[in-house]
């Protein structure tokens, strides 16, 4: 085999598994917006913060917000602001959240214990999908005009 026809054949190898990490990443993306959108038809309960973890120093970085709330007598405690990669729709009341303070939250009504905060997805984890399929649908065209050259 020369040495073209070689190069060639990894080319393709390696687009057909660069394709296949991005089909991945898009379908688990895609499951986590309507996974995210399922949650804002979640009951809600009343919850008050407990700790703030985490924080980065000089006010770099929010910190976890930990929460207490019950459900059919039922005490939990939740981490969770949001589903999403990056980010939470409402970042600003996010970080203004202090020990003490009272919080609406929407839990999983088959699973109590699953909760957040800020129930639907965030606009950047839209972004990111968007990305990823372009990302796909730009990678694919250009492989396969590489591979019929």
């Amino acid at each position: 085999m020369d040495s073209k026809r070689v190069k060639r054949r990894f080319r393709g190898c390696l687009a057909a598994v660069v394709i296949a990490a991005l089909c991945i990443e898009i379908v688990v993306m895609w499951s986590l917006v309507v996974l995210s959108q399922q949650t804002a038809d979640w009951p809600t309960t009343t919850g008050h913060v407990i700790a703030i973890r985490n924080r980065a120093p000089r006010g770099t970085a929010p910190g976890t917000r930990v929460y207490r709330y019950s459900v059919a007598g039922n005490q939990y405690v939740g981490e969770e602001a949001a589903l999403g990669i990056i980010g939470i729709s409402d970042g600003w009341a996010y970080e203004r959240l202090r020990v003490g303070d009272t919080v609406t939250v929407y839990y999983d009504p088959q699973q109590p214990g699953n909760a957040l905060l800020y129930p639907g997805h965030s606009l950047s984890t839209v972004v990111l999908l968007v990305i990823l399929t372009a990302l796909l649908l730009f990678g694919s065209a250009r492989i396969i005009v590489q591979l019929n050259a």
